[in-house]
């Protein structure tokens, strides 16, 4: 019996080890103390597996220009208590920028594709989901093109929700001068300690001046023309000014915290767009033939094909923009408060 009254003892050791470490998380704790009792000593090994993310930045972004907050009476009393108290949280302050409402896939789409065609400069690029789909080898070309042209490309993409890009399109874009990292690569070690730490970010920043955030991966589904999927109602934005600069920040931070992907590459050949490669039918429209289903096909590469890069403008407040005032957060694993968690907190609790 001594020997169950030590493995007793040793397991409610453990268990206060969750308890001191989860702290700030009584939840998270809960559950894997609840996990502790029904698995003595295998629930502790499992919670370290899970939840003990491998060295991670535990600073949090700040910005040397954090200005004061000053923002017109008609916001009104809420508004302000909201954006003070908040600043401490975000990654610069109380910022104004440009901002125009995308609701829909092609919407997002299309003016993704005329701001990276119009690219002079530099191109930053982050997402969850980024498929090799119909959507995905438009982009993919399109960013080639503008490597091949000089614009320097960085792409950061999650290693699970981007599991199924393929290495060969990796390959293609490397070839082109772009950089490619992998947040979290489904590999030893990340794919036992940190295999429930994603990066659900879906963030552009072209030319450092103008920049897309929201709910919008890459992916046919976005678009409401892929069959057995039916219309998809997201939200995403294109931010314009000042606030691009918060947006790259976060970026870069993450840039240092991904992996960057090993390939043996080629010399860079001429820019050949995957869909060039293919039949004369298929060269036309980027679509399979036959998916005719709710103008999945036609309709679609008749309206994105004929976007041309030479004669997009550039980075400039469209006439659905509206100049507001915006707060950017950013949170990960590694900071010692749940930043997003606070941000809702603060904002439902004082609504009126």
């Amino acid at each position: 019996m001594a020997w169950i009254a030590g493995l007793w003892l040793v397991n409610t050791a453990l268990l206060i080890i969750i308890a001191v470490r989860e702290v700030r998380r009584p939840a998270k704790a809960l559950t894997w103390i609840s996990v502790g009792l029904v698995l003595p000593i295998i629930g502790f090994v499992c919670y370290l597996f899970v939840t003990n993310p491998v060295q991670m930045r535990r600073d949090k972004l700040v910005s040397s220009h954090n200005n004061p907050i000053a923002l017109p009476p008609a916001c009104g009393d809420s508004a302000f208590v909201i954006a003070r108290a908040l600043q401490p949280l975000s990654v610069s302050g109380l910022r104004t920028s440009y901002v125009q409402i995308l609701t829909n896939g092609m919407e997002t789409y299309g003016k993704l594709l005329q701001s990276i065609q119009a690219a002079q400069k530099t191109i930053d690029l982050e997402y969850y989901i980024y498929r090799n789909d119909h959507i995905g080898k438009r982009i993919t070309d399109v960013l080639i093109d503008r490597a091949l042209s000089g614009v320097n490309i960085r792409f950061i993409r999650d290693g699970w929700g981007s599991r199924s890009f393929p290495k060969h399109a990796v390959r293609r874009m490397m070839e082109a001068g772009i950089e490619c990292r992998t947040i979290f690569p489904l590999r030893f070690p990340w794919v036992l300690s940190n295999l429930t730490y994603r990066d659900h970010c879906k963030i552009v920043i072209v030319d450092g001046k103008e920049a897309f955030m929201g709910g919008i991966n890459v992916g046919d589904e976005y678009t409401g023309m892929k069959p057995d999927v039916d219309f998809w109602r997201d939200t995403h934005m294109r931010l314009t000014g000042e606030t691009a600069d918060d947006v790259k920040a976060v970026f870069e931070a993450h840039w240092k915290m991904a992996s960057p992907d090993m390939l043996h590459l080629t010399k860079k050949a001429k820019f050949l767009p995957e869909s060039a490669q293919l039949s004369d039918d298929k060269a036309i429209h980027p679509f399979p033939s036959g998916k005719t289903e709710r103008g999945y096909g036609w309709e679609w590469g008749s309206e994105l094909g004929t976007m041309e890069g030479p004669h997009m403008g550039k980075a400039s407040p469209s006439k659905d923009s509206h100049n507001v005032y915006i707060q950017i957060f950013e949170g990960n694993p590694g900071l010692p408060t749940p930043v997003i968690r606070e941000m809702h907190f603060i904002c439902l609790t004082q609504a009126t």
